[in-house]
């Protein structure tokens, strides 16, 4: 089980591993710090190798000491035995030579301990150690819920959590915290996934407790309930050990923010709504519906399910909302936007769904078939639309609303921020190639049963959620075509560039006779001497010119001395030059 884990991790990591390993080579280039092709080769084996070295050891440790804990079973256990033994004494010594190789390389290689091969060993060892020790402390509590005690799983917990532990000590002694933070974060990902799974699993268990009268019903629920709780409390070490102790106070960078705002806030108000979704909608069929056929218990069953699912995933929402709270200036920022946008993109979705199964209902119900008399399905897709639009309609306008008032506030601010314009025009990019993908669908549909000589009420009927799915994609872009207008409608006009200053505007320029005036629009200014990004600027909005600064450390720009020379200059293409205490060329810098 663990090997599977294991290797299912490794799956989701090379890609990463791909993608960063492309990254780091750019940036590097770009900082000036290209690393030899050598080097790089050398660095992805020798990490490798001591990855996988690492493993074999654990793995044979812990395969021995499951033999020992059952040396007492009449089973043959050579095998087992054979293949530790050799991760023992074939990967022990390998893995000691790959260490003093690995620590010779640190103390004589400037920047190794910066490697990203350096980085991923770690990152990647200490998950391994942790997703590990997990599923064994998991499997050790359900065994021990049961009254019994498994060596095996207690030996598993023991080496892969130490190995957890090991490594986590020696990135904190080698590592900078800045270049931790992938590493917690997805840990800390990983803890909060398997808690909120158990705890959503000990909610379900427990209100079957509660509401199913049978004994031995209720003694089998129990022992789910501990099971349940085994996941919960193998969840929490991980996530405490990444989150609570090491990434909840750290600084908040915009990684941070992206995984409190995208798995803490959005993924967790998505497993709400769908939850809160799911209970809903089995009430109503509960109450007004068709069960088809399905058992009053277990339908009940399932509904209490659903309900865990929404309770576990808003008390996780809830907490990310108030860390997220605790982060975020007092003044409205670019972060609280983004939550807000999010918040109201989950909500659409639901409310998007539910007018789909509305334009689904209808045509069932307009074209019926003449093979069924009553669709008993009709009553349920009714439903389930209604749970959808009852769910999610209200959520999206309270989120929205909110928005609305922000801009009402400060309407030049909230118009062009970055969040609301990705926003509004993901909404037109996404709903545009669903529309044209349904419009595909429904006209593909309906020629073929006309070619064919069945066009009728049946082949509407056939391609209803087709044409659900392209009402809903027209609706959502209409609307949110008029809040653009909107926007670019009460936006405020461009500022009128401004003129060139004269001579006669700049007192006391050196070498400028006064009336003196450019013989066309100045296209670009090349500025050699000291930085002065603030000149920059002003030049810029001056003359609505292209500026370059090359800098020079010597010499000094007057600021009154360059905005004469831009303004009685006669050349398209300027050049000026910083030399001691004044300007000394001015030409044209082609």
């Amino acid at each position: 089980m663990i090997g599977a884990v294991v290797s299912s991790l490794i799956g989701l990591v090379v890609p990463i591993v791909v993608v960063v390993l492309i990254v780091r080579a750019v940036a590097g280039r770009r900082s000036g710090e290209p690393v030899a092709p050598g080097v790089l080769v050398r660095r992805f084996f020798q990490y490798l190798l001591l990855y996988g070295m690492t493993l074999v050891v654990a793995g044979g440790v812990t395969t021995l000491g499951g033999l020992l804990g059952r040396r007492a079973l009449l089973v043959d256990t050579s095998g087992d035995l054979a293949r530790a033994l050799t991760f023992l004494l074939i990967g022990t010594p390998l893995l000691v030579v790959l260490w003093r190789w690995t620590r010779r390389t640190m103390a004589e290689v400037p920047g190794e301990s910066r490697s990203l091969g350096w980085l991923l060993y770690l990152a990647l060892t200490a998950l391994t150690g942790a997703v590990a020790a997990l599923v064994s402390l998991q499997s050790l509590l359900e065994d021990a819920i049961g009254g019994r005690f498994e060596v095996a799983a207690a030996v598993q917990v023991l080496v892969w959590g130490a190995l957890w532990g090991v490594h986590l000590r020696i990135e904190s002694r080698t590592t900078e915290p800045e270049h931790r933070r992938v590493h917690h974060l997805l840990g800390a990902f990983i803890g909060w996934a398997v808690s909120l799974a158990g705890l959503v699993a000990v909610l379900s268990a427990s209100l079957d407790v509660l509401l199913v009268p049978e004994g031995d019903v209720v003694v089998e629920t129990v022992s789910t309930v501990g099971v349940a709780g085994a996941l919960l409390l193998a969840g929490v070490p991980v996530w405490i050990m990444y989150w609570w102790l090491r990434e909840r106070t750290a600084p908040a960078t915009p990684l941070w923010y992206g995984y409190v705002l995208l798995a803490g806030v959005g993924i967790s108000l998505v497993v709400t709504v769908t939850g809160a979704s799911v209970a809903l909608y089995r009430v109503l069929v509960w109450a007004l519906g068709d069960l088809g056929g399905a058992a009053t218990t277990s339908w009940g069953s399932g509904t209490l399910t659903a309900l865990s699912v929404a309770v576990g995933g808003a008390l996780s929402w809830w907490y990310h909302r108030q860390v997220l709270g605790t982060a975020v200036p007092a003044e409205r920022s670019e972060v609280d936007r983004l939550h807000e946008y999010l918040l109201a993109a989950v909500a659409l979705v639901a409310a998007a769904v539910g007018v789909v199964l509305v334009v689904v209902a209808f045509l069932e119900a307009v074209t019926p078939t003449a093979s069924v008399l009553v669709d008993s399905s009709l009553i349920n897709s009714v439903l389930a639309a209604a749970t959808l639009l009852l769910v999610g309609g209200p959520l999206w306008w309270a989120f929205w609303r909110r928005i609305r008032s922000a801009v009402a506030a400060d309407r030049d601010t909230e118009a062009a921020s970055p969040t609301r314009r990705i926003y509004l025009y993901a909404l037109f990019g996404l709903t545009g190639v669903v529309a044209v993908v349904a419009l595909l669908v429904a006209v593909y549909g309906i020629l073929e049963a006309a070619l064919s000589g069945d066009l009728g009420a049946d082949t509407v009927r056939e391609q209803r959620v087709a044409l659900g799915v392209l009402v809903a994609a027209l609706a959502l872009a209409s609307y949110h075509w008029s809040v653009h207008r909107e926007d670019r409608r009460l936006a405020p006009p461009p500022a009128a560039p401004q003129a060139v200053p004269t001579p006669q505007a700049v007192p006391g320029a050196p070498g400028m006779q006064a009336g003196a005036s450019p013989v066309g629009p100045l296209e670009s200014v090349l500025l050699i001497g000291p930085a002065d990004e603030r000149l920059v600027d002003e030049i810029r909005q001056v003359t609505s010119a292209h500026v370059e600064l090359w800098v020079q450390e010597s010499g000094r720009w007057d600021r009154q001395a360059v905005l004469a020379a831009l303004a009685g200059a006669r050349l398209r293409k300027v050049m000026l030059h910083a030399d001691g205490e004044q300007m000394v060329q001015a030409g044209d810098a082609r």
